[in-house]
C-alpha cells in the first residue's frame, strides 16, 4: 500500500473540461440562456470569471446581511490562504504515510468529523494447524491527522489488534496481487454527492497526473456513485482504480490486502 494521500488540492488536470460554462461568465442571464436552446455559445474557464458572491434582496435583513459578512471574512480567511490556485502542498511527507510492502489497509468508515482506517505491514504469513492464514506484523501506523489549523475532519489510523472486535467486524476482504503499487486516498465526506465533486475529484486528479505509470488508486465507494462519475469523465483511468465498495459510509469495514 503505497500511502495515503491527506492534502488539499484546488487545480484540476483530466477535469478541466468540466469547469467551463457553456456561456460567458455573466454575459448572459438565465433565462437568456434557456432562450437560447441550442445555440453555441463560447466556453469560458472559470477561473477567469468573477467568484465574488453578489447579495439580492428587497429587504434589510439583519440575520442575512450578518452571514453574507461572514462568508467574506471566511472567503478571505480560508480560500485565499489555504485553497487558492498555488496554495497546494505537494511534500511527499506531508502528504502521505509511511510507505509500506506487503500490508493490509483497512477503511473501517466515515462519521461527523471523522474518517477511521488502519494501515499496517504483513512480515509474515504461515499456516497454523486450523489451517487458516495467521500474520505477524512489523509495523502498525497509528495516529490522528487533521488539516492546517485544526478545522474540520480527522483522519485516525488505528490499531485494529488492540481491540478484537474490530477484525471480527471485518466484511469485505480484496487481495491485491498483480506486483504493483497502490495509493490510497480517503477523502472527507465520502458518498456524498456534493462533496464529490468539491473535496475529491480534484484530488484524484492531482493523483492521476503525479503518481507512477504503474500505480494504481484505493478508493471508497459507497453504492457505485464515484465509479459512475469517474467512468463518465475519464472510462481510461478508471482501469487504474481499485473501488472498496461500502453499503454503509459509518460502516464499510473493507480491507485491501497488498502481497507482493
Amino acid at each position: 500500500m503505497k500511502g495515503m494521500a491527506t492534502s488539499l488540492v484546488s487545480s484540476l488536470s483530466f477535469l478541466l473540461t468540466i469547469l467551463v460554462q457553456p456561456f460567458d461568465c455573466n454575459a448572459y442571464s438565465l433565462r437568456q440562456v434557456e432562450n437560447l436552446q441550442d445555440v453555441q455559445l463560447p466556453l469560458k474557464d472559470l477561473r477567469n470569471c468573477n467568484t465574488s458572491a453578489k447579495l439580492h434582496s428587497n429587504v434589510q435583513d439583519a440575520l442575512l446581511l450578518h452571514d453574507f459578512a461572514n462568508f467574506h471574512d471566511m472567503f478571505d480567511s480560508t480560500y485565499k490562504e489555504r485553497l487558492a490556485p498555488g496554495t497546494l502542498i505537494v511534500d511527499d511527507l506531508q502528504m502521505f504515510s509511511p510507505t509500506f510492502h506487503n500490508s493490509d489497509f483497512i477503511f473501517w468508515g466515515i462519521g461527523p468529523g471523522l474518517v477511521e482506517m488502519s494501515l499496517y505491514e504483513i512480515q509474515n504469513i504461515t499456516i497454523g494447524e486450523d489451517s487458516l492464514a495467521h500474520e505477524t506484523f512489523s509495523d502498525i501506523f497509528e495516529g490522528n491527522f487533521r488539516n492546517e489549523g485544526n478545522i474540520g475532519y480527522t483522519w485516525r489510523f488505528r490499531n485494529p489488534f488492540r481491540q478484537a472486535h474490530m477484525v471480527g467486524n471485518l466484511e469485505n476482504d480484496i487481495v491485491l496481487d498483480d506486483g504493483g503499487d497502490y495509493i490510497a486516498f480517503i477523502g472527507n465526506s465520502v458518498g456524498l454527492y456534493q462533496h464529490i465533486l468539491i473535496d475529491h475529484l480534484g484530488y484524484i486528479a492531482f493523483l492521476k497526473k503525479s503518481m507512477p505509470a504503474r500505480s494504481k488508486l484505493v478508493l471508497p465507494d459507497v453504492g457505485g456513485l464515484l465509479f459512475e462519475m469517474i467512468e463518465m469523465i475519464d472510462p481510461e483511468f478508471i482501469k487504474r482504480i481499485i473501488f472498496l465498495e461500502c453499503e454503509k459510509r459509518g460502516a464499510c469495514n473493507t480491507k485491501s490486502k497488498n502481497q507482493k
